[in-house]
């Protein structure tokens, strides 16, 4: 499903204006109306920066997004550490101009591997579980679940695993008791934690989301503009009042060298395209 927005400021969508818009193609956590519509707000700031109009784009899958981007479709995405990582390699001129921070204030978030209170154990009891993973390219997905179990001397290989796309939905399965374990970030397990969600391992710290331009396509002065409009938000202004939440508390600047983590993980781990149903010889 793709669906489109366009913020065209005091006029109608002209095909003129449109075929000069900046596309911007943002991760969605609740895949809602709503938050989708609150990246008009974001897209409003990018062009007041830019004095150019902004259309927003929704791809449900990292890969669609990914492919949008290569094909010249999408100049703007706000990413993950691992799916910018996975763009990167298929196109060089991806850059990450700056990480959104999280509603602490850390520029850094991690994945948790959580299960429901009633079931928590040690981590070597859980071979032939039921794992619960958002997508095959998300950071907090099979990469850092296997990332997890490696340190814990468990091969994720051992159990079964299903994509379920939004982190709500992997909380809610494992409090519903339809998967022993899920991996989620670190918010997200804090925010079922009431309703019984507890966290039994985490990854190290990685890098915030960031936007990442394609430069092939952007002039330095126009990625200049941006980068250095945002690094001046300040978190709690009533600018920010309205953004989704997870890009509503000011960035900091990003580096490659902050992915290095992430690229050993990715390195080490062979990503599948498809669930594990239960009962799958390793």
């Amino acid at each position: 499903m793709l669906c489109i927005l366009a913020l065209l400021l005091g006029t109608s969508a002209r095909a003129s204006d449109q075929s000069q818009a900046l596309v911007l193609a943002p991760t969605l956590f609740d895949s809602t109306a709503d938050e989708l519509r609150s990246y008009l707000e974001v897209a409003s700031f990018i062009q007041s920066l830019t004095g150019k109009p902004v259309m927003v784009e929704n791809y449900v899958r990292y890969e669609h997004i990914i492919d949008a981007f290569a094909d010249g479709k999408v100049d703007m995405t706000i990413l993950g550490p691992l799916p910018y990582l996975t763009l990167k390699q298929r196109i060089p001129a991806a850059t990450p101009l700056f990480r959104f921070r999280e509603a602490d204030g850390r520029d850094h978030y991690r994945c948790a591997l959580v299960a429901f209170a009633d079931d928590a154990r040690a981590l070597k009891t859980y071979a032939g579980a039921r794992l619960a993973l958002t997508q095959p390219f998300s950071t907090c997905g099979y990469v850092s679940a296997a990332w997890i179990f490696r340190e814990h001397g468990v091969d994720i290989e051992t159990m079964s695993y299903d994509f379920l796309g939004r982190h709500d939905r992997i909380a809610l399965s494992v409090v519903a008791g339809s998967h022993n374990l899920g991996v989620v970030r670190d918010e997200v397990a804090e925010r079922f934690r009431s309703l019984g969600v507890v966290t039994l391992a985490v990854t190290e710290p990685l890098p915030g989301f960031a936007l990442v331009v394609n430069t092939a396509r952007l002039d330095p002065a126009l990625v200049s503009q941006i980068r250095e409009g945002f690094l001046k938000l300040e978190p709690g202004t009533s600018l920010l009042r309205n953004w989704p939440r997870t890009v509503r508390h000011g960035a900091s600047p990003v580096s490659d060298a902050d992915y290095q983590n992430v690229s050993r993980a990715l390195a080490s781990v062979q990503i599948p395209t498809a669930g594990k149903p239960a009962g799958t010889a390793p």
